[in-house]
């Protein structure tokens, strides 16, 4: 057995009432069709009852993504007790939660041979500190050693094809955590390599040459060399226009995400007379303090998008099942982040650390409301907001999120 995990993930120790948030509130619980009919009919009558108040199938039920727990007035899942505990683990044990619950927020991908990748949702409070705040966070380590280079070895020699997914895998990471490196010529590097993935697979004697030509083609370059502040403000508008109405009519649960975009909103554009002013204002926050602050704490968005990687790394290993590119979700969620970062500079003039982490875990624990599932459940960005993006450029999502980050 191999476990290969960054380090942070092994200093993990779920909070439990001690926690500053909690897990059972915030967004949908999705439970698989097992533990949905387990809860429907369990002898158990406060179980029964509240799972038929509170538990909805989707709309296109399947296996493992069959239902939902809403939450109740409160914006808490319905069977979190006075001490921030779970009812049902307390009274029954673990065996009887759903997979979501009993594994988050832990992430296992299993390979042949007994390999498994592991790594942590940082929609959860103590993941994300631990994830983000620590510049060496992202050291790789097999069974709590730590690896060579930093490589992540999933698979045997004998999985010719997927040792190439591998390959690429290691490349777009080690670009990553490369701290000389910026992380918006990363983003291009990886995308392109995304959209070549299967290409490369039938062409290994292609791959050295490729990857080094995109590093020697982006690397060091300025991609953009014009004023973005409009595009950014147009999608500011659309994007928490669209989200609220989304919102008025989800539950209490997202309220608190309401309120952040709707600050950020206010900040950076609903206060000014003017979308001129408000531009001015937003390019003068960039280019003073946000430049500044994304300098000196730069490991935490380095962080953030080499613990995406792992997460997403099925789509390098085997793209010819998850061709999905999941990554676009990751810049989006940093579009939003960046949006609240740029209110809090806009208003106080400094961003506080402790902040930007709360900032990642609860957009990243909102992510139903801008994203879906394909149907090899994989998070991808919802319809209605890559029709946003088609506003900025009508052929490319990549290419409106590159602007959109930079």
């Amino acid at each position: 057995m191999s476990n290969l995990t960054p380090a942070y993930y092994e200093k993990f120790t779920c909070l439990g009432s001690e926690c500053p948030d909690t897990c059972c509130q915030g967004w949908r619980i999705t439970l698989d069709e097992k533990t949905h009919n387990k809860y429907i009919s369990s002898e158990d009558k406060y179980i029964s009852e509240t799972s038929s108040k509170y538990i909805t199938k989707f709309k296109n039920p399947k296996r493992d993504l069959f239902s939902y727990i809403s939450m109740n007035n409160k914006g808490h899942c319905p069977f979190l007790n006075k001490n921030k505990l779970c009812s049902i683990q307390v009274k029954h044990g673990e065996n009887i939660l759903s997979g979501t619950c009993d594994t988050f927020p832990k992430i296992h991908i299993e390979y042949p041979d007994h390999i498994k990748l592991c790594t942590l949702d940082i929609s959860c409070p103590e993941a994300a500190r631990l994830c983000l705040t620590d510049p060496k966070s992202m050291k790789i380590l097999e069974n709590k050693k730590e690896v060579q280079n930093n490589f992540i070895k999933l698979l045997p020699e004998k999985y010719k094809n997927s040792k190439i997914g591998e390959k690429v895998l290691n490349f777009c990471f080690s670009l990553t955590t490369n701290e000389k490196l910026k992380l918006n010529e990363i983003s291009l590097i990886i995308n392109l390599i995304i959209q070549q993935r299967e290409n490369l697979y039938n062409n290994e004697n292609l791959v050295d040459s490729f990857l080094t030509d995109l590093k020697k083609n982006f690397i060091g370059k300025d991609i953009i060399n014009f004023d973005t502040s409009y595009i950014k403000i147009e999608f500011l508008n659309d994007f928490s226009f669209l989200l609220k109405k989304r919102i008025e009519n989800a539950e209490a649960e997202y309220q608190y995400f309401s309120d952040l975009l709707a600050d950020a909103h206010h900040e950076l554009f609903g206060r000014f007379k003017s979308i001129e002013d408000a531009a001015i204002n937003f390019k003068n926050t960039e280019k003073i303090y946000f430049k500044q602050y994304n300098t000196d704490k730069n490991y935490i968005f380095r962080n953030f998008y080499a613990n995406e990687l792992l997460q997403n790394c099925i789509i390098f290993t085997n793209p010819q099942r998850f061709k999905e590119n999941t990554m676009l979700l990751s810049y989006l969620t940093n579009v939003i982040i960046r949006y609240l970062c740029l209110s809090d500079l806009s208003k106080k003039k400094k961003l506080d650390e402790q902040n930007l982490v709360n900032y990642f875990y609860k957009v990243k624990r909102a992510y139903a409301l801008y994203a879906s599932h394909t149907p090899y459940m994989q998070k991808k960005i919802s319809d209605d907001v890559l029709v946003l993006l088609k506003k900025i450029d009508p052929n490319s999502a990549f290419n409106s999120l590159y602007f959109l980050n930079n």
